[in-house]
């Protein structure tokens, strides 16, 4: 679901480029398409969110080993 809401804010962020090019955009269209820019934003934090929380915590991370000092010659 992720990849399908990611992919799909791409093809809005594409389709508003194009549209921001043209001369002419109806008052109506800019204001779908600000509609699409913010849904596509919303989701694309909640997968933000989501991947996030599934990170390891600090308490869960794997303890780096101590690494010796090279003797001195």
């Amino acid at each position: 679901m992720e990849e399908v809401q990611l992919q799909t804010g791409a093809t809005v962020l594409d389709h508003a480029a194009a549209m921001l090019r043209e001369e002419r955009v109806s008052t109506r269209e800019l204001r779908f398409l600000s509609a699409q820019l913010t849904e596509a934003l919303r989701d694309a934090l909640r997968v933000a969110e989501s991947r996030g929380s599934r990170l390891p915590s600090p308490d869960d991370a794997v303890p780096v080993t101590e690494t010796h000092p090279v003797p001195d010659p």
